[in-house]
């Protein structure tokens, strides 16, 4: 498990070769997805989804070939080069890279693809659990919410009790209602071997989502992934941020993804953009077609809803069709997901 001193791991500028000496290539259309311009320099963090390899690029998921392995952890700088397809990303000498990493860190930088999906199932499981322990009862209060009553204070309940922020609440002495912090001392309870190894993994996927979030920070991102239960339906957020170079004419928007599965009318996805100061693009992936019928009809109202926080809706689309998860569809080597439609 992580602790305290380990969450906040020191950043130290090394010089070190390249291991890909072709440059990646993006092209046109996922160039300007991610907003790239020529000769611009930017950077990107080595991180390992299961089996896959990849850099994380501006919110983004860039799979890498094997022989990158070795820099799991590292932030990465490249050059954008403009070409006739498109550009291609060449490798710098200097990269960021992460001092001892500890056996517990790489272990949950490679952390089976498996883990993620048995955090959604355990999320579902936990009102059975908080039978054994009152204090996960506690734990669980801001994170089961109702859509009727969902507001920015419900979710930010929600986020402060998600366990990305344990051990800071920890040190500040507000352990009481950390997620993961429950579920260790869940831990200490007699247990069946199933629910044991359930635990085990919500804690290594909250943990690997607070490496993340640190990498982030670290490289002047921000990315928050937490989960909750929405009308008892297992819920993700994620919300990113990458600021914009001195050479980018756009800043980069605030992006909010959210997930939500509806059992048998399929999985719900939510992408949002907003630009500062105040414009907003909303783009929803329903496949039940009376669901998506539904929100359709209902564009008027949110954007007036909107409008009453002083946003304009630039965009607003609804697609009746599953989108595919990032984590399962990676793109092949030298390419980049393509987020535009």
């Amino acid at each position: 498990m992580l602790g305290p001193e380990q969450i906040n791991l020191p950043i130290k500028l090394n010089p070190m070769v390249a291991t890909e000496a072709t440059p990646l290539r993006v092209n046109h259309e996922a160039g300007r997805a991610l907003g790239l311009l020529n000769h611009q320099i930017i950077k990107g963090l080595v991180e390992a989804r299961g089996d896959a390899l990849g850099l994380r690029l501006k919110g983004e998921f860039l799979e890498l070939p094997k022989a990158w392995q070795g820099q799991v952890g590292q932030t990465l700088a490249f050059k954008a080069i403009a070409t006739a397809q498109g550009f291609n990303l060449i490798p710098q000498a200097q990269v960021a890279a992460g001092q001892g990493l500890s056996s517990e860190l790489l272990r949950l930088f490679f952390k089976p693809a498996t883990t993620a999906q048995s955090f959604t199932q355990l999320l579902t499981q936990l009102p059975q659990l908080a039978q054994q322990l009152p204090a996960l009862a506690s734990a669980l209060g801001p994170l089961n919410l109702r859509s009727g009553a969902l507001n920015a204070q419900s979710l930010g309940a929600a986020l402060l009790a998600s366990g990305l922020f344990g051990e800071s609440r920890i040190k500040r002495g507000l352990a009481d209602g950390d997620l993961k912090v429950t579920l260790r001392q869940l831990l200490l309870n007699e247990l069946d071997a199933s629910a044991r190894a359930l635990l085990g993994d919500g804690i290594d996927e909250l943990e690997h989502r607070q490496l993340e979030a640190v990498q982030a920070q670290q490289r002047g991102d921000t990315l928050l992934h937490f989960s909750f239960l929405l009308d008892s339906r297992p819920t993700e957020i994620q919300m990113s941020h990458t600021p914009a170079s001195a050479s980018e004419e756009q800043a980069a928007p605030w992006i909010v993804d959210l997930k939500t599965d509806l059992g048998a009318q399929g999985t719900v996805w939510l992408n949002s953009r907003l630009y500062l100061p105040s414009t907003l693009e909303i783009i929803a992936w329903i496949p039940n077609k009376a669901l998506a019928a539904a929100a359709q009809s209902q564009m008027a109202v949110l954007e007036q809803n909107i409008a009453g926080f002083n946003l304009a809706l630039k965009r607003a689309q609804v697609i009746e069709t599953e989108r595919p998860e990032r984590a399962q569809q990676h793109p092949r080597p030298g390419q980049v997901l393509d987020v535009s439609t």
